[in-house]
């Protein structure tokens, strides 16, 4: 189950600064084709003028938008539900987890270079 529970509300902050958004930063994305999704952003633009966006849910595969395709940004702040979230950790969330650690260190690794 993904850390937000689908019907909540989610409360954010309108990044207007968007090069300097951090790595693996959740965010509220609104972009042309996709309309508005909630998903962890990965900032690309000096490389491939693009972001990757990566689900809360492990279940769904990571994918590039193109910059020219994103209208806004908003920053998570908080969420409002009526249901308490499920904590309970399974094989997929710890992978999902381990991933998006490898791929942080990689790059960090890349950046040194």
């Amino acid at each position: 189950m993904p850390p937000v529970v689908h019907g909540s509300y989610v409360v954010g902050e309108f990044v207007q600064d968007w090069i300097s958004l951090p790595a693996a930063v959740p965010c509220v994305v609104v972009t042309k084709d996709d309309g508005i999704v909630f998903k962890y952003l990965h900032n690309h633009l000096k490389e491939k003028q693009a972001f990757t966006l990566v689900s809360t849910n492990p279940l769904y595969a990571p994918y590039d938008v193109h910059v020219a395709e994103v209208l806004e940004i908003w920053r998570f702040v908080s969420y409002i539900s009526k249901e308490l979230p499920d904590v309970q950790l399974d094989h997929a969330s710890i992978g999902a987890g381990l991933r998006s650690i490898q791929e942080d260190l990689q790059k960090a690794l890349q950046l040194r270079k």
